[in-house]
């Protein structure tokens, strides 16, 4: 996978973020936020957490699955839903401006198009032998 190191570093630099967010949401933000703001606020912390370890995944597995540009789209969609998704939900609900909320659908759909180019990578790969 030509981009395999720029994806773990997101990966990585994702993984603390959505960590500290996750400690923000436990205390500093529990109090402050609305239940709806701070339930969203979690959802956001849980997507960046899964597509994260995804990330740091398709790296590694990119020669196994014998189709590295189809695992190297899914690494960018995953990253391009976690920006879209995960920012836009996490901006709405520290209060930014309701119109950041237009985007999270796109990143969603980047999400779901990623898991889709993972499986892709599986089914049509020239997977090496163990």
């Amino acid at each position: 996978m030509r981009h395999g190191k720029l994806m773990i570093a997101f990966a990585g630099v994702s993984l603390a973020v959505a960590t500290a967010a996750a400690a923000a949401a436990s205390h500093a933000l529990a109090n402050v936020l609305s239940e709806r703001a701070l339930a969203s606020f979690e959802t956001a912390v849980r997507l960046q957490f899964y597509h994260g370890l995804g990330l740091l995944a398709l790296p590694l597995l990119a020669d196994r699955l014998g189709a590295p540009r189809l695992a190297g789209s899914a690494g960018w969609l995953f990253i391009a839903g976690t920006l879209l998704f995960c920012g836009a939900v996490y901006v709405n609900a520290l209060g930014g401006p309701p119109a950041i909320a237009r985007v999270a659908p796109a990143g969603g759909i980047a999400f779901i198009a990623g898991w889709i180019a993972v499986a892709a990578a599986a089914l049509v790969g020239r997977a090496e032998k163990p």
